[in-house]
């Protein structure tokens, strides 16, 4: 599966009982650590959400996903991801 906004999975195991999964680096910060240095902007926000949307539906539109939203606590619930913005978010430049 490929998208912009997907890694890319190479190979995943298990070595002596331990999961692996070898998938292609990503350089670039978490928007965990991007989030502490300040605010995002209303247009950051608003193109952050669309790629991130983007990702889930081209994941979503192949069968690919989760089964409950507590499965990976921590992680961004599908379910409250519209598939695009709503209208009043799309003239943010």
């Amino acid at each position: 599966m490929h998208h912009p906004g997907l890694v890319t999975p190479y190979d995943t195991g298990n070595d002596e009982g331990l999961p692996y999964l070898v998938m292609q680096l990503v350089r670039g910060t978490t928007l965990q650590r991007r989030v502490a240095r300040t605010v995002l902007t209303p247009a950051e926000t608003c193109r952050m959400g669309t790629a991130l949307a983007s990702a889930l539906a081209h994941v979503h539109a192949r069968g690919v996903g989760r089964r409950h939203p507590d499965d990976h606590a921590g992680t961004t619930c599908a379910r409250t991801i519209p598939t695009r913005p709503p209208d009043d978010l799309r003239t943010i430049p």
